[in-house]
Order: structure tokens, then C-alpha cells, then sequence
């Protein structure tokens, strides 16, 4: 039986009082800095000269001046790394509520009504992200070099995630637990992080995990790249030339893999060291942050409509390249010209060479 989320309502009312929004680093009853603000400068990513100019929409998660600077290449600058002690607080659904102070940490919208029994903690850490469990690429990228920074005998939790295929199978090759996915829970003391910067602490903690993965896996390493089909999984992105895209990257050595059709064991496997990863913008691409070799690159295939330099991030803090090729506009999707990858990839082969001379 449904009854009323009475922490919302609560929360509501404290808020009016507060007179204004009130974030958890204001009413955290200790805060502590993991890692510092940083400044780097990066590379401009590889494309030819005519792709910017068909970008005609970014992701609605992307700003049109982190993504010039993506492109360009330039200064960028890194937030520290925090984390939050709160009391008292209240999981309810997607969302944290402490006093005045609301916060999202699931994949869904606020509830007005709850369905699931209460459950205490006196202590635990929050490592899931509203972004982490509702993305497989931001599950991988966040998530779980967020849990490297927690206690390795704190109690860890998160709201309840979209189901990942792949993501128990990560855990278990990384050795990361799973945390308590609570519905409905109160908290007498939680710590919560502020963790999505692409500093010299993150590329840390992708080194880790990198070399956990190479502890416990054997594999071949691809003699050219692997290029990752994303099929119609995920949101519609669909290549409108398919046949065509994949014919052209195995004609280049690519080894062309489906990972709804594999296990994260397989997909690993095939992947580790791969010099290239391709694919299509999206979540599947997460499949190459740990596998891809030691300043390898990632090509990105995006769609004109939903241009997005997420993986550029990663590339960037890790010392990587990043290609892209923006498709042209089809009826049914977008269009890759196959001359533009075998383009783009003799840009990345020359980069490459440049680089070790």
C-alpha cells in the first residue's frame, strides 16, 4: 500500500523557511577537501577541418563552451574533489533530504508516494551518483573509482539503479562491492562526495582499476582496434549507412563486437590493449575505459543532433587522443561517409607517429 513521502513534504516546508536553496555542503557537519582544484591543458581533439560545422545540436547534458574547449583544446580547469558528513538524513527514492537541504542521487524523478518499508543505518557512504545509476558510461567513469575513495570497511549504498548488464560482472573483475541499492532508508550519519572532476587524483584511480583488469585477464591484444556496435540499444542513434561503417573498419583491421550479445568477461577479453576504440557516441563506449591500451584513442562516431565529448574528458585526463567524425543528417538517422573514417584514422596514425618521434 502506497503511503505519503512525508521527508519531501517536511523538507518543502524547510525549505520555505530557509528562504532560499540550500546544497548539502551547507548544512554538512564536517566537510573534507580528497582532492584539490587543478589546471590543466589539453589537446585539441583529431577531426578534419569541416566536421565542427556539422554539429547542429549538443547533447542536453553537454554546454557549448565546455565542448569548444573539447575540440580546440586549451586550459581547463578542474573542481576539487569533496566529500560531506551529513546527520540525520533521509533516502527517499531518488533523493537525499537533510533538513532544508534536497539532493538527487538516483535515476528518477521525486515521489509524492512510497511503496517500500523504511530501513535504518547508523553510518554509510553514498557512492552512487544520480548520473551513475542512471548511465552505464557514468557508472563506470564515476562510480566506481568513487568507491577507491571510501573506507574499505565502510558500509556503501546508493538508490536504487537502472539495471546495467555489465555491471556485477565489472565489480567482480575490479573487486569493488556492491553497494545496498535502499529504496527507502534513514541515515543517522552519511557521507556523501562531490567527485566528477578529471584531475591528477581521478587519472590516479583509473590507473588502479586499469591495472586490477590486466591482473585478472588474459587476452590477445587487437593488432588494429575494436569497434563497438551499439545496434538500437540505449537511445536511438542509428546509422543510417551501418553496412557500410562496419564494412569500412574491418577493411581496416578493426575486430567488430557486440557487447549485448557478450559477457563482461568476453567483452574485456577482446578489448584489453586495444590501440583504437570505436563506436557510435554513447554508454557503450564505457567498454574501453579500462581495456583501451596505454595512450591509445578513442574514434567517436557522432550523431550531427546529439553531440556530446564525454569520452574526450577521459582522454584528457589520462593522457589519450580523442577522433571524432560527425555524421550527416539521413531520414532514418545520420549518415557516416566512409572516406571521413579512413581520413580521420590516417590523423590518428599520424598523430601517433608524431608523438613517438
Amino acid at each position: 500500500m502506497a503511503t505519503l513521502l512525508w521527508p519531501r513534504l517536511t523538507r518543502m516546508g524547510r525549505r520555505l523557511l530557509a528562504g532560499r536553496s540550500v546544497d548539502l555542503g551547507r548544512i554538512a557537519v564536517a566537510t573534507w577537501t580528497i582532492a584539490p582544484s587543478e589546471t590543466t591543458v589539453i589537446d585539441p581533439a583529431i577531426h578534419t577541418d569541416d566536421q565542427p560545422s556539422r554539429i547542429q545540436a549538443l547533447s542536453p547534458w553537454r554546454t557549448d563552451e565546455a565542448e569548444r574547449t573539447l575540440i580546440a583544446g586549451g586550459t581547463v580547469h578542474h573542481a576539487p574533489s569533496r566529500a560531506f558528513l551529513l546527520r540525520n538524513v533521509t533516502l527517499a527514492g531518488s533523493h537525499l533530504y537533510c533538513g532544508p537541504a534536497k539532493h538527487r542521487c538516483g535515476p528518477r524523478d521525486e515521489d509524492w508516494f512510497r511503496r517500500s518499508p523504511w530501513v535504518r543505518r547508523s553510518s554509510a557512504h553514498l557512492v552512487g551518483t544520480f548520473a551513475s545509476t542512471g548511465y552505464f558510461a557514468n557508472f563506470v567513469l564515476d562510480e566506481l573509482t568513487l568507491d577507491l575513495t571510501v573506507p574499505g570497511e565502510a558500509v556503501r549504498v546508493s538508490a536504487v539503479p537502472n539495471r546495467f548488464e555489465h555491471a556485477q560482472g565489472y565489480r567482480q573483475l575490479l573487486g569493488i562491492p556492491r553497494p545496498d541499492a535502499l529504496p527507502m532508508a534513514r541515515f543517522d550519519e552519511l557521507t556523501c562526495y562531490q567527485d566528477f572532476a578529471q584531475h591528477s587524483h581521478k587519472a590516479a584511480r583509473y590507473r588502479e582499476l586499469r591495472s586490477r583488469l590486466r591482473a585478472r585477464t588474459t587476452s590477445a591484444r587487437p593488432a588494429t582496434g575494436i569497434f563497438l556496435d551499439r545496434g538500437d540499444s540505449g537511445e536511438l542513434r542509428r546509422i543510417a549507412n551501418r553496412d557500410q561503417v562496419l564494412e569500412c573498419f574491418a577493411r581496416a583491421g578493426f575486430r567488430i563486437l557486440r557487447p549485448t550479445e557478450m559477457s563482461t568477461e568476453a567483452i574485456v577479453s577482446a578489448m584489453l590493449d586495444a590501440p583504437i576504440v570505436a563506436g557510435v557516441e554513447g554508454s557503450h563506449l564505457a567498454h574501453g575505459i579500462y581495456t583501451i591500451a596505454d595512450g591509445g584513442t578513442f574514434l567517436v562516431l557522432q550523431p550531427p543532433d546529439r553531440f556530446a565529448m564525454t569520452y574526450k574528458e577521459f582522454t584528457d585526463c589520462m593522457a589519450m587522443q580523442f577522433a571524432f567524425v560527425v555524421g550527416e543528417p539521413a531520414p532514418d538517422g545520420f549518415r557516416i561517409p566512409p572516406q571521413d573514417i579512413s581520413t580521420v584514422l590516417d590523423l590518428i596514425g599520424q598523430r601517433r607517429r608524431s608523438a613517438t618521434a
